[in-house]
């Protein structure tokens, strides 16, 4: 299933004056087709900027933003943004269901 702007990262903490954001995504998609940088098509048009952090949820939930079906937690660091992809570090596990 491809990326929908639908279902975008969601902003969930913002600084004043260009410091770091937080953004959730939480999607039926895998962690690593998640931070593909051609997953997420829209990041400018989302206010990411470089340094921003992205917490990425795996769920089985038929509606991805439900986050109370999160099995996998994960978190990343924005690296590079362009007006059609975003690049994320490789990340870090934060929690598993398993």
């Amino acid at each position: 299933m491809a990326y929908a702007t639908t279902n975008p990262p969601l902003l969930v903490q913002s600084q004043p004056i260009a410091a770091q954001r937080t953004f959730l995504y939480v999607s039926t998609h895998t962690r690593a087709v998640a931070v593909a940088s051609t997953h997420i098509t829209n990041p400018k048009d989302l206010g990411m900027k470089v340094g921003d952090s992205v917490y990425i949820g795996e769920t089985t939930a038929a509606s991805a933003n439900d986050s109370t079906d999160i099995s996998l937690l994960s978190h990343h660091m924005v690296r590079e943004v362009g007006s059609t992809y975003v690049i994320l570090n490789v990340g870090m596990l934060i929690s598993s269901a398993s």
